[in-house]
C-alpha cells in the first residue's frame, strides 16, 4: 500500500513539474515563431559595444548612449553622444576625460530641471551600486554628484523627476550569484522599485520578477515599470508621492526591457522574444537572439486600459538582444535608435 501511495505522489509531482516547465518555457517564448517584420527602412550603424540604454534630447536631437563591453569583465564603459541632425556624425565619448578607474554604466535618464539638463547614470562599481549625476553643458558632461544607498542592490534602470528625485529598479536584491539564479528558476522573485528623494529612499514595490525598465510619463502622472521574467508592464499612480500605488498591469506576452515614452505619451518597449536564446547569446557572441519592439498606448479611462502594437521583429541577424528603442522625429517620420546589451552596432529604424 505504501509503495502505491509513494508511486501516486511521485506521479503527481512529475505532472506538476511538467506543467511548471511547460508554462515556464511558454513565458520564455520557447514556442514562439519569429517572423521578421518592420514597415520602414532599417539602417545599421556600427557603434561602441553594448549600447544598452539611449536617451534623446528631443529639442536638440542629440542622443546620449550608455556603453559597456559586458563580455569583458575588466572593460571600462562610457557615455557617448551622437548628433542625430547630421548623417555623418560620430559617437563622441563624453566620459573619457574623467579618467575613471572603473566605470560600468547601465540605465540612464535625461531630465531638465530649472532650465538645466542632467544625465543620471547607473554605475556598477566594485564596492557598491551607485547613481552618477552629470550636468550637460554645451553637450559636455560635468560630474556633480555620486549617490549610493543601502537599497541600491543590483541596479538596472533609472528615471529622474528632477535633480533630487528619481526611481530605480533593482533586478534582484543582490549582485550576480548562483542563489539568485536558482530563485529565478523557482519563481522566487526579489526585484524591486526604489523611490529616492533628497537622501531618503524607500521601496515602493517588491518581489518583482527581474524589475527592468522604468520611466515616468511626460505629464508626471504615472510611473511605468517592466518585469522581464513575468512579461508584465506595471503602472503606478504618482499623484501622492507619500503613497505610490500600483493601479494597473498588462501582460505583454513577451519579455520586456527598457521603456521609452514620446511626447504623446506613447510607450515603446524593446523586448526579448525568446529569453533562452538571449541567455545563450549572453554566453557566446555567435549565438543570435531575436529582438522586438512594441508600442503601448495607455488609456486609463477605458475598460481595456492598454492598446498594444508590434512594430519590429528580427530573428537576431540585424540586431541581437534589443534592450532599448529610443524614439525621435527625423524628416517628419517616427524614427528609433535601437540598442542592445552586447552588440557593437545599433539600428536606426524609420517608419513608413
Amino acid at each position: 500500500m505504501k509503495t502505491k501511495i509513494i508511486s501516486f505522489l511521485g506521479l503527481i509531482f512529475l505532472v506538476a513539474l511538467s506543467i511548471k516547465i511547460y508554462y515556464s518555457l511558454q513565458k520564455a517564448g520557447y514556442f514562439l515563431t519569429i517572423e521578421n517584420y518592420f514597415k520602414g527602412s532599417v539602417n545599421i550603424l556600427q557603434s561602441p559595444e553594448g549600447i544598452e540604454d539611449i536617451e534623446i534630447d528631443d529639442f536638440l536631437n542629440i542622443a546620449y548612449l550608455s556603453s559597456l563591453d559586458r563580455r569583458n569583465g575588466g572593460a571600462l564603459g562610457a557615455i557617448y553622444s551622437k548628433d542625430l541632425n547630421n548623417e555623418n556624425s560620430k559617437f563622441i565619448n563624453l566620459t573619457q576625460k574623467f579618467n575613471f578607474k572603473e566605470f560600468k554604466p547601465h540605465g540612464i535618464s535625461l531630465v531638465e530641471s530649472k532650465n538645466r539638463k542632467f544625465l543620471f547614470v547607473i554605475n556598477h562599481s566594485t564596492k557598491f551600486e551607485e547613481v552618477l549625476i552629470f550636468e550637460i553643458i554645451n553637450q559636455n558632461l560635468n560630474l556633480i554628484k555620486k549617490i549610493h544607498d543601502d537599497k541600491f542592490k543590483s541596479l538596472n534602470d533609472i528615471s529622474a523627476l528632477n535633480l533630487n528625485e528619481f526611481f530605480v529598479t533593482n533586478d534582484h536584491n543582490s549582485r550576480s550569484s548562483l542563489s539568485r539564479t536558482l530563485r529565478d528558476i523557482a519563481s522566487i522573485y526579489t526585484g524591486n522599485i526604489v523611490y529616492y528623494n533628497s537622501g531618503i529612499s524607500r521601496i515602493i514595490e517588491d518581489n518583482i520578477g527581474y524589475a527592468n525598465g522604468i520611466n515616468v510619463s511626460k505629464n508626471k502622472k504615472y510611473l511605468f515599470a517592466s518585469s522581464t521574467l513575468n512579461n508584465e508592464l506595471y503602472v503606478y499612480d504618482l499623484s501622492n508621492k507619500l503613497k505610490i500605488s500600483k493601479i494597473n498591469s498588462h501582460n505583454l506576452g513577451i519579455s520586456p526591457d527598457n521603456i521609452d515614452i514620446d511626447q504623446e505619451e506613447n510607450l515603446y518597449i524593446a523586448c526579448h522574444p525568446k529569453t533562452l536564446q538571449f541567455m545563450a547569446h549572453a554566453k557566446e557572441k555567435k549565438n543570435k537572439s531575436s529582438s522586438a519592439i512594441i508600442k503601448i498606448i495607455y488609456l486609463p479611462n477605458t475598460d481595456y486600459k492598454f492598446l498594444q502594437e508590434g512594430l519590429f521583429v528580427d530573428d537576431g541577424m540585424k540586431i541581437s538582444g534589443s534592450s532599448v528603442a529610443a524614439q525621435f522625429v527625423k524628416n517628419n517620420k517616427t524614427t528609433f535608435l535601437v540598442g542592445s546589451v552586447f552588440e557593437s552596432k545599433i539600428l536606426e529604424l524609420q517608419r513608413e
